[in-house]
């Protein structure tokens, strides 16, 4: 589920662009299950199932795991070989405890590693088969790894329901990140490499409890608190030259919050939304920067405390199309930079404060064959937080401009009587800095310029296509086919402008033919075979 805007309600300082609401399947009553595997080119390789069902007449429980892997798309011109071979681990297990019609608890345990990922810089532009001079075997201990345990107790009573949602995450992450031997040639005249190893460890307990409506209610409403707590490190312990420059960081982050929200008619067709949040952090860093022997601490601290929310009124023009308009607050604390070398680099960022905008249609068919979106915004932020890149340090920075950006956007789904759906979108977004920033590690940053990573056009159409076949021997098998296609327009690199991003299409397909609970399909992602940046 996207939740776009500012999610101040529920989400408070961490939703201040939008949300994405992620509902894992749950353990069921009855046995069900699935298995996939896929198989292409440059040894891309999937395998995932999942099982499940009831264990006793109150307990349920699902496990579920996938592998997958390729061939990494940059080649190593030492070897010849591409750069590396990520794969990726993943499992779940839940268990669902129903105890009665009313009470229900769900315990999720669950793991995911990525290993040999290999994250680079390549110099640009770059031929059709982009490569690096590196020496082999630099990403052998390259390593993602998160772990996630989580406890949701839910209890309903004559109109209300009471959720407690708990939640661990243990997170850890090692990567070198490589200047090959070509861009430290053009960076510095050097023939030999420069690389430096960023480790990574996160420890995050979070506590929600919330009373709200039951579903269906005439008046939705919830109100709850939350806590969030935070234990990370981001150090480099060494690098091409040794451990003689290493760099100790500690961040703690605690987080508080009460919200309430309620949406209730004001009138026959209108109804109002709203809410509020009060939020209140404090966040504290240490550092440690070693210089040959020498080695130099600080320690600093940062509180915050702040009001977000929205308010929101809708129309019922008829009883399938709807208008709305809203207002919301959004605001992203301030904090520490990651890569701080020295005490001037360490000092803090400002906050971030957002008022968004949105006036908008919903319309279905009454048999919803079709619907269509729309939505104009504005969004203005005080204090946007980018990142500024400093080539002369090797460093990334987050740095404080004030930012616009207005647009318009449209979708819709067309479902034809012959299995054919149509699905397509497009948006129109201008978005650019409102200040200047002048002096800063990378250049100047002139009001006027695009805010980077923003694309001003994108668009994506896809058709699917369902059809029964007449095979011999076979029971009901049914054609499956789906054409997707993705448009991203041309958009600057960074706030400085000193480049822009090409723009580029992307095709992808399906075609499979399924029989009854299985399916062969065939699959192409970038059928185009365009050579495309993301970032």
């Amino acid at each position: 589920e996207i939740l776009k805007g500012p999610q101040g309600t529920l989400f408070g300082g961490l939703g201040e662009a939008g949300g994405i609401n992620i509902a894992s399947r749950k353990p069921t009553s009855y046995q069900d299950g699935y298995f996939r595997a896929e198989y292409g080119d440059d040894n891309q390789h999937l395998l995932e199932g999942a099982f499940g069902g009831a264990l006793t007449e109150s307990l349920s429980g699902r496990f579920a795991v996938r592998k997958s892997g390729y061939d990494h798309w940059v080649t190593n011109d030492q070897t010849g070989a591409p750069m590396s071979s990520p794969e990726n681990e993943a499992f779940r297990g839940s268990l669902l405890w129903e105890k009665s019609e009313r009470t229900s608890v769900l315990v999720s345990v669950e793991q995911q590693t990525i290993e040999n990922m290999a994250e680079m810089f390549v110099l640009r532009p770059y031929s059709s088969n982009p490569s690096v001079s590196l020496t082999p075997g630099l990403y052998d201990d390259d390593e993602k790894e998160v772990k996630r345990y989580s406890v949701k107790l839910s209890h309903n009573v004559d109109n209300s329901q009471f959720t407690a949602s708990s939640s661990y995450t243990d997170s850890y992450n090692i990567a070198p990140v490589a200047y090959d031997r070509y861009l430290n040639k053009l960076l510095n005249d050097q023939s030999e490499e420069y690389w430096q190893t960023d480790e990574s460890h996160e420890k995050v307990f979070t506590q929600d409890v919330r009373l709200s409506s039951l579903p269906g209610a005439d008046v939705f409403w919830v109100t709850g608190g939350s806590v969030s707590q935070s234990d990370r490190s981001y150090d480099t312990p060494y690098n091409s030259s040794g451990t003689s420059r290493a760099r100790q960081r500690d961040f703690e982050t605690n987080r508080y919050g009460v919200y309430g929200e309620v949406t209730f008619p004001v009138a026959q067709r209108w109804d109002l939304t709203s809410g509020l949040r009060y939020s209140w952090e404090d966040l504290d860093y240490d550092g440690d920067y070693y210089n040959s022997g020498n080695v130099t601490t600080e320690h600093r601290e940062l509180d915050d405390h702040f009001f977000t929310g929205r308010l929101a009124l809708g129309y019922e023009l008829t009883n399938t199309t709807r208008l709305y308009a809203s207002f919301a607050r959004g605001y992203n604390p301030g904090g520490f930079n990651d890569y701080a070398t020295q005490s001037v680099e360490s000092e803090p960022y400002k906050a971030a404060k957002v008022d968004s905008f949105e006036f908008g249609v919903k319309k279905a068919s009454a048999d919803r064959r079709y619907t269509v979106n729309g939505a104009v915004f504005y969004n203005e932020v005080t204090d946007n937080h980018l990142l500024s890149y400093d080539s002369q340090t090797f460093i990334s920075s987050v740095v404080n401009a004030d930012t616009r950006s207005l647009g318009a956007e449209l979708s819709t789904t067309l479902a034809l009587k012959n299995n054919l759906t149509l699905k397509g979108g497009v948006s129109y977004i201008d978005a650019t800095i409102q200040s200047e920033l002048v002096g800063i590690g990378g250049g100047d940053v002139k009001k006027g310029n695009q805010v980077p990573d923003v694309s001003p056009w994108s668009a994506n159409v896809s058709v699917s296509w369902k059809r029964p076949l007449q095979i011999s021997g076979l029971s009901a098998p049914m054609l499956n086919t789906r054409l997707g296609w993705k448009y991203t327009g041309v958009r600057s690199a960074d706030p400085q402008n000193h480049f822009d991003l090409n723009a580029y299409n992307k095709i992808d397909m399906h075609i499979g033919v399924s029989i009854e609970n299985a399916e062969l399909y065939f699959w192409g992602n970038n059928l185009l075979d365009e050579e495309y940046d993301l970032y």
